[in-house]
């Protein structure tokens, strides 16, 4: 979705794990699972709260929808950066289907299917199946190859239409993420000069650096030496020195019913009610040594959530209207751990043990009032109540045959004093009554025209911080609520006989108690408030000069702020929102055209340009992202009939490396770890529609 979207960007660990999304330099970084996006998810109507299931595959769809700026006047669980909803092929009174194969780089194997028609009169249904596997992608020195693939998912649908006015739609979900080798967490060499952390002009250069930590004439941080991370950060970006028991697993499954009623010519009924559950277990070698000394494990228990949304939508007169309730419970039983447990200097782990439980309630309204037959105004609001309570219990475990067993005493009394982190506990609850809202105007001096504006606000509830790495206290663990003001003008033009389309906006956000995270200066990943501000603009342009011929270009252009973050020793700086490149530029070009007796050959290249961009709240230039490009080729051939479709592609053609994740631990042992997203790769795919 980012090389159609390219404000968007999607942050993993290689994998499917932990996703994030941050849409216009907005979103959640913190890849504890307790915690839950700016941007939201939609599957079908149904929010999803679970972190680890945003990246669920996509498949079976209708289509793709991306909504930007805050959100929650028309329908669910409100979201202050936007929100993605994936609307899945429903069933109809005819019956169709389809059946697809790909194989491809890496031992690829995608199977995806599916087949939906009429059952008995008003009863229709529609299952679809998929699997995807493929051998890892990052080589591992020291056990079985990281980033492979090895996932099934499955949807019924069954639909009842027992008069025109009434459905029940009852859809019945699942994806499973089999146990099996996790993310690659591949080390980048950076140095420690002076106390300013850059990286090596060369790796000769980092190897005499290493070299001065094993005779001690270099300074770097406790650990570093020991450990061995210094000789284990490889050039080669595709290659890793792992150790054994890095491993991702995941369960979800998902069950929705909703009903639309029409309870007269004018207005509808429509009630969605959602229940889903999730367990899962992520575990990463975080430094990416062949010794077992520094692992970091995320661990869902059991995760669950059900939702329940009523509204009403109509028309009356001028008037076009939507109301609604909504409502979200959403318990949570973690368990996070940080294991140095065989690391012969530190030899201890750091277990955490929570539950966190979420209660929102809102109801929602929006009115359109067209004032003349070009000219539309539109307000909405929405009213909120969210609570949330968590208790956390917090462990240090040392390992008596390699420390003495006072050591987490010690750490947490004088290294880290206070730290929920060494034999602590805490209880909180939160409280949060707040609104959102809009107000905009729509101009449409024709069909083929239209111009927009309008100011909207934006909330997301507050929420704690938590995991195995507690270097934090209890007055840290708590962060505030957040609210974007977003103002936006914009247009969306048709010319020359439909052949040009214009679509561009301008907008500027500003952000009070930004949800921002960095490892700050005691080195705790959490969570924080700040003030930001985001400048933006963004346009695409689409021309169809001739049959069979499309040409597409999007650019986005963003310039964020984060106000006086504080860097430590009562020193505050400003610096870029993480995830939010200046520049961004999609292009494709697609070309069809008929071929021996009506058979349809389509050609079509894409190509991506993302900017360089930060990954924390403190925006040091050496961990930065780099600018990347990505091209993609495939010619698809489709029967006159358009039964069958062969197809192959190239992904990546230039075999650009791009980064998918990154964290700097260089304070803990001198590098910083990142994932890496694949290289290039090809295969082939056959398709058959029936």
């Amino acid at each position: 979705m980012t090389a159609e979207v390219p404000s968007l960007r999607i942050v993993y660990p290689g994998n499917a794990a932990v996703v994030s999304l941050t849409l216009r330099g907005v979103g959640q970084r913190d890849i504890n699972i307790q915690q839950e996006g700016a941007v939201a998810l939609f599957v079908d109507g149904s929010y999803v709260s679970f972190i680890p299931s945003v990246g669920q595959p996509i498949w079976d769809v209708e289509r793709v929808e991306v909504l930007k700026g805050p959100q929650g006047t028309l329908f669910g669980r409100n979201a202050t950066g936007g929100l993605i909803q994936f609307i899945s092929k429903r069933p109809t009174d005819k019956l169709d289907g389809y059946f697809t194969a790909q194989y491809g780089s890496f031992n690829e194997v995608r199977l995806e299917g599916a087949i939906g028609g009429p059952l008995a009169q008003g009863v229709s249904a529609r299952a679809s199946v998929l699997y995807n596997r493929a051998d890892g992608y990052v080589k591992n020195l020291s056990g079985p190859d990281l980033n492979a693939l090895d996932t099934f998912a499955a949807r019924l649908q069954l639909l009842l239409e027992p008069s025109e006015n009434f459905s029940f739609l009852i859809n019945a979900r699942t994806w499973q993420a089999f146990d099996g080798p996790g993310a690659g967490i591949i080390q980048t060499p950076l140095m420690i000069d002076n106390g300013v952390v850059r990286r090596p002009r060369n790796y000769a250069e980092y190897a005499s650096f290493c070299t001065g930590i094993t005779a001690g004439t270099v300074a770097t941080p406790v650990g570093a030496e020991i450990i061995g991370d210094c000789f284990t950060a490889n050039p080669d970006m595709y290659t890793v020195n792992t150790s054994a028991g890095v491993r991702w697993n995941e369960k979800y499954y998902d069950i929705s019913g909703t009903a639309e009623w029409q309870l007269n010519d004018s207005v509808t009924m429509t009630s969605i009610s959602d229940y889903q559950h999730m367990t899962m277990d992520y575990v990463a070698d975080v430094d990416a040594a062949p010794p077992p000394y520094f692992f970091y494990g995320i661990h869902g228990n059991g995760s669950e959530q059900f939702s329940q949304e009523i509204r009403f939508n109509g028309t009356s007169g001028n008037f076009d209207w939507i109301g609604g309730l909504y409502y979200l419970r959403i318990n949570h039983d973690l368990s996070n751990n940080t294991d140095l447990f065989g690391h012969p200097a530190f030899g201890i782990q750091l277990l955490a043990d929570y539950t966190q439980k979420t209660r929102s309630s809102a109801a929602f309204a929006n009115v359109d009032w067209n004032l003349t037959p070009q000219l539309t105004f539109s307000v909405g609001g929405r009213v909120m109540h969210d609570k949330k309570t968590i208790k956390n219990v917090s462990t240090c475990i040392p390992n008596p045959a390699l420390v003495p067993v006072q050591l987490c005493d010690i750490l947490g009394a004088f290294v880290y004093p206070n730290a929920l982190a060494f034999n602590r506990s805490f209880v909180g609850k939160i409280s949060d009554d707040s609104w959102s809202g809009q107000i905009k105007l729509r101009y449409k001096p024709d069909e083929l025209t239209m111009f927009y504006g309008g100011v909207s606000r934006g909330t997301k509830g507050g929420g704690f911080n938590s995991g195995g790495a507690e270097f934090y206290t209890a007055d840290e663990v708590e962060f505030g609520p957040e609210v974007l003001t977003s103002y936006e003008v914009g247009a969306k033009v048709l010319l020359f006989d439909r052949v040009l389309s214009l679509d561009g906006s301008i907008f500027y956000y500003d952000y009070k108690g930004f949800q921002t995270y960095s490892s700050g200066d005691r080195g705790g990943l959490r969570v924080f408030n700040i003030d930001a501000e985001v400048k933006g603009a963004e346009l695409a342009i689409l021309l169809r000069p001739v049959e069979g011929l499309t040409l597409l270009a999007t650019g986005s252009y963003l310039d964020t702020k984060q106000k006086d973050v504080p860097v430590g020793n009562g020193v505050f700086q400003d610096f870029q929102m993480p995830e939010a490149p200046k520049w961004g530029f999609n292009g494709e070009l697609r070309y069809a055209f008929k071929i021996m007796a009506d058979h349809e050959l389509a050609l079509q290249a894409n190509a991506l340009w993302v900017d360089s961009r930060s990954t924390a709240a403190i925006d040091n230039p050496e961990l930065r992202y780099k600018s990347y490009e990505r091209i993609d080729l495939r010619a698809t051939l489709t029967s006159a009939d358009e039964h069958w479709s062969l197809a192959a592609f190239v992904n990546n053609v230039t075999d650009e490396p791009s980064l998918s994740s990154r964290i700097d631990f260089a304070a803990i042992h001198g590098a910083v770890t990142q994932a890496i997203d694949r290289p290039r790769w090809y295969g082939a795919q056959i398709t058959y529609r029936f």
